[in-house]
């Protein structure tokens, strides 16, 4: 099992290898550091791939049990806030439950998830921050900060 206090012992080159393709590479984040093993190479690489690229204007149609909640809405929300840690992002689904249940999931990987505490040290909630069902926030840079909105939201 892996600890946070594992990733000292990484060479920095590796160590900062691995938080840069955590915040560039979906399908690595959420295989590799999120542990989502049920997350394929043949499949969700290139889904992956496609929900990396430059438009921010996607549609995706997949039945149920293809990992899209994962990985275009929890997966997708840590890469975002990985690379900007002050971005404020809005879930919104037809129902309110379920958006809140995202959020949880969310907060949960934060909790849980000791390769993500572990390459993102600095990022891991210290408890001042604002965690419910309605909001996560990661532990953010706090000069000039004034920002109310949580990283994510429903």
């Amino acid at each position: 099992m892996t600890t946070e206090d594992d990733f000292k012992a990484l060479p920095a080159k590796d160590f900062e290898r691995m938080r840069v393709l955590a915040q560039t590479n979906l399908f690595f984040l959420a295989r590799g550091v999120l542990g989502f093993t049920e997350v394929s190479q043949d499949f969700h690489l290139p889904f992956c791939q496609f929900l990396d690229g430059k438009s921010s204007r996607k549609l995706t149609c997949l039945p149920r049990g293809f990992f899209k909640t994962t990985l275009a809405t929890k997966s997708k929300a840590i890469k975002e806030s990985l690379a900007n840690p002050l971005i404020a992002q809005l879930i919104i689904c037809q129902n309110q439950d379920n958006a809140a249940k995202m959020v949880d999931d969310i907060r949960n990987l934060w909790d849980r998830c000791t390769v993500l505490r572990g390459l993102f040290p600095e990022l891991v909630p210290t408890g001042k921050e604002k965690w419910s069902s309605e909001r996560a926030t990661i532990n953010r840079p706090r000069e000039g900060f004034s920002q109310q909105d949580g990283t994510v939201e429903r």
